[in-house]
Formats: structure tokens, C-alpha cells, sequence
């Protein structure tokens, strides 16, 4: 697979993917646009990749959009979360910083010692 960037493009409230393979001559690959429904990409500000999804902030639908790119000549909206203030606070959103949280093993209810895997140090 080539390698795609990912552009928010906040004139056109659209997101476009471009090949790169040659950056001395990028192509136009795809886009999905449109403010608010059914889109929610009004005013894209930063989009981040993870796997096959795009995750884009859109400041004018105050909205985390997220958006399907496995085929890039084709992205397609799968959901977003938006409002500014309670109880979501995406007003006028602007930048995205992404973790992974593993939450803690459940304790076994008995006995009460807990084991835990092993790490292996070097």
C-alpha cells in the first residue's frame, strides 16, 4: 500500500487523503466532506490515524468526527461526539492527543493474593 497522508482541509470542511509515493508529486486520493450532518467535518483543524481510522477535529460542529479510511479513494463517516460545554466540553476543539489505557487485572475474589505475569528485564 502506498504511503497516504491525511490533510484537513478547513475551507472546503473536508478531510482528503494523498499519495505520496513520489513527494515530488503527491495525488489526490480521496475526500469526505461536509459540515454537520451527516459528515461533521465543519472547520477540520487535526486529524490523527490510528489503524483504519481517521480522527478529526472539527472546530465549527464542536465534534471529534471519526472517520473510516480503509479505502482511502473513499472515506466513510462512522461516528463523532460533539457540544461544546457539559456534558461533552468539544467546544471550538482544536487539537488531539491520543493514549491507550489497559485497565488494571480484576482481582480474584479468593484467595487474597494476586498473581500477576511476570516481565521479563534485561
Amino acid at each position: 500500500m502506498p504511503p497516504y497522508i491525511a490533510v484537513c482541509a478547513s475551507a472546503d470542511n473536508s478531510l482528503t487523503i494523498i499519495d505520496v509515493t513520489n513527494p515530488a508529486a503527491p495525488v489526490f486520493v480521496g475526500n469526505i466532506a461536509g459540515a454537520g450532518a451527516p459528515n461533521f467535518l465543519n472547520n477540520p483543524w487535526f486529524v490523527a490515524i490510528i489503524g483504519n481510522y481517521a480522527y478529526v477535529c472539527a472546530a465549527g460542529d464542536d465534534s471529534l468526527t471519526i472517520i473510516d479510511v480503509t479505502n482511502p479513494a473513499a472515506p466513510v463517516f462512522v461516528g463523532n461526539i460533539a457540544g461544546a460545554g457539559a456534558p461533552n466540553f468539544l467546544g471550538a476543539v482544536i487539537g488531539l492527543s491520543y493514549f491507550f489505557f489497559t485497565p488494571p487485572p480484576i482481582p480474584p475474589s479468593s484467595p487474597s493474593v494476586m498473581t500477576l505475569p511476570a516481565t521479563e528485564v534485561r
